[in-house]
């Protein structure tokens, strides 16, 4: 399937309701670049695997996951932990398999780098980390 099938256009009111909820305080240049990557990479902003914040464009781990399996390649991908002596996670490692490359791409975030003191982030620790090294593995394979 083609990507840029998938989205298109956003009439005045789409484009209204994503500057007043997760593209609030985003430069003009940086909505219209982000429209035209949802586009690209036939990306949904109103699932957020794409948004604009103050700070950027951001591809979501959700979007990155969409890429990869519309590439026909995607072979897998698999996170696991590793925790201290009182069981506080550490790190978690995310692996990415392709069809087409021998080697997986394999990345690690670390607790200490990544936490911040939120009630998502108290309260869903495992999936919070698995999203940020899931996030830096599916970059290093679509870039």
């Amino acid at each position: 399937m083609n990507p840029n099938t998938q989205i298109t256009t956003f009439d005045s009111d789409q484009r209204q309701i994503l500057l007043d909820t997760i593209c609030k305080g985003c430069s003009t240049e940086n909505f219209l670049f982000m429209l035209e990557l949802a586009k690209k990479y036939g990306l949904d902003p109103f699932a957020k695997q794409i948004f604009c914040t103050k700070v950027g464009i951001i591809i979501s781990r959700d979007g990155l996951l969409a890429i990869a399996h519309r590439s026909g390649d995607f072979d897998g991908i698999e996170t696991t932990f590793e925790h201290d002596e009182k069981g506080n996670i550490i790190s978690s490692t995310t692996t990415v398999w392709r069809k087409n490359i021998t080697h997986p791409f394999r990345e690690t975030a670390y607790w200490s780098e990544y936490a911040r003191d939120t009630e998502v982030w108290s309260k869903f620790k495992h999936p919070m980390m698995q999203k940020c090294s899931e996030r830096m593995a599916l970059s290093k394979d679509i870039m």
